[in-house]
């Protein structure tokens, strides 16, 4: 082997040395491109504030090539990694003088020892290389894998090929106050606490969640349903539970609020006791199948004769008891 052939401008080191940039100039638009697809916007179109706060998370970015707010056009140039790096408004990304694409070492070495460079997504695109024989290999525009390499060391890229573009579509989220969104069934009542199930509607898209929590707490709070449907238990009369549907990449659709209430009046029966000249004895059977009683209760005793037409507005009584006695009444008097 001579010298040539490992110092020269296509020697083993030169090759070495131009995959090793290939490969890093690959990495700095990988991390680009991972930053664009968590970008887009429910329109399809490149979130611009979205992108500037997915940038600042690019490891080896130069921070001051990240614009300061929206106000910008693009193309964009940022610098990761020491390269100069293009965003296109429509999310192609590609190395500052290089419009062919991404550039990948593709690592094909012909007979002659000379190395073509090769690859996915338009490696190559638009470059003219020459081997020592004196032919010139041309890439076409976006070209994809192009070099064949021949015994005599004559090189031939495939001219015209079309580079594949990757479109990220984003499920749009439906708000859950949408009748036949987000199904309710409930409250259910027991042993004085409630119950209520959620359901995602027949229409949702498989691949959303439904989250919720009570009104009373930080969003941080919202709990991820992994399934269609979930209960929903230990409520009482009062709770307000809050439910939403998301995709899971912190994309979220309008809220539904869900009331929880005891709406129906317990069952009251009075029963007579005793009765004298001038005192009415009673007790009183409450129940609440729903909410229930409050412990302790507070009762509130009202008497009127039969001929007068509406009861007094403040009680004779306000009591802790199921029972009480009313005293002083007139004799020979319907009450």
């Amino acid at each position: 082997m001579t010298i040539t052939a490992i110092t020269g401008d296509n020697g083993i080191i030169k090759q070495a040395q131009d995959a090793a940039e290939a490969t890093e100039k690959a990495q700095a638009i990988e991390k680009v491109e991972m930053a664009i697809m968590q970008s887009f916007g429910k329109d399809g179109e490149i979130d611009k504030d979205k992108l500037i706060e997915n940038l600042q998370d690019v490891d080896g970015i130069d921070p001051s090539t990240i614009p300061s707010d929206s106000d910008f056009d693009f193309p964009l140039t940022i610098v990761v990694d020491d390269y100069e790096v293009v965003i296109e408004e429509n999310g192609d990304v590609h190395i500052e003088g290089e419009e062919g694409g991404n550039t990948t070492p593709g690592g094909n070495t012909s007979h002659g020892g000379n190395t073509n460079t090769g690859g996915d997504n338009g490696t190559g695109g638009g470059n003219t290389n020459t081997n020592p024989g004196g032919n010139t290999n041309t890439g076409g525009d976006n070209g994809t894998g192009g070099g064949n390499t021949s015994d005599d060391g004559n090189e031939t890229g495939g001219n015209n090929g079309t580079g594949d573009t990757n479109t990220t579509n984003e499920i749009e989220i439906p708000d859950a106050e949408t009748s036949g969104i987000i199904e309710v069934s409930g409250p259910t009542w027991s042993n004085g606490t409630a119950s209520i199930t959620i359901s995602k509607g027949a229409g949702v898209d498989s691949s959303l969640k439904i989250q919720y929590k009570k009104a009373d707490q930080s969003d941080d709070q919202y709990v991820t349903v992994n399934e269609n449907s979930e209960t929903i238990s230990g409520l009482t009369d009062g709770d307000v539970i809050i439910v939403r549907l998301t995709d899971g990449k912190g994309n979220y659709g309008g809220i539904k609020t869900i009331n929880i209430e005891d709406a129906n009046k317990p069952t009251v029966v009075v029963n007579k006791d005793t009765v004298t000249e001038t005192s009415i004895q009673i007790t009183v059977n409450a129940t609440d199948g729903e909410s229930g009683i409050p412990s302790p209760a507070s009762y509130r005793y009202y008497i009127k004769k039969n001929t007068d037409a509406d009861y007094p507005t403040q009680p004779e009584a306000t009591d802790g008891n199921a029972g009480y006695t009313f005293t002083g009444l007139d004799d020979n008097t319907t009450y």
